[in-house]
């Protein structure tokens, strides 16, 4: 069980908000759910050649309290960075959720 002293980082969860417009396109928002505190692990990072342009790879793992309300299609904000949501990991008898999160390069 993770101690409440290692919840040391705070992070925001955002959702994705779908409208459509008028000629019937659909438009996303991304709209702040909660900011809560979280332990924060980078598990691995990596350094990639994509269309001749260099992408850096992180991956962290995020452990959150079970009451956050978090999904799979959700971001997260972390250090002015935003991470897309990879895997949920629900643990009861510890009373966490432990979050894979990939950063999003723009």
């Amino acid at each position: 069980m993770t101690g409440a002293g290692e919840y040391k980082e705070y992070v925001t969860v955002y959702r994705a908000e779908i409208t459509v417009n008028s000629v019937g396109e659909e438009l996303e928002d991304w709209k702040e759910v909660t900011v809560t505190r979280a332990k924060v692990e980078k598990t691995r990072g990596n350094r990639e050649l994509i269309d001749s342009e260099i992408v850096y790879t992180s991956e962290r793992d995020f452990t959150l309290r079970h009451y956050v309300d978090i999904k799979e299609y959700d971001h997260l904000e972390y250090q002015g960075k935003m991470y897309k949501v990879l895997n949920i990991d629900y643990f009861p008898e510890r009373m966490e959720k432990k979050v894979t999160a990939s950063l999003i390069n723009d």
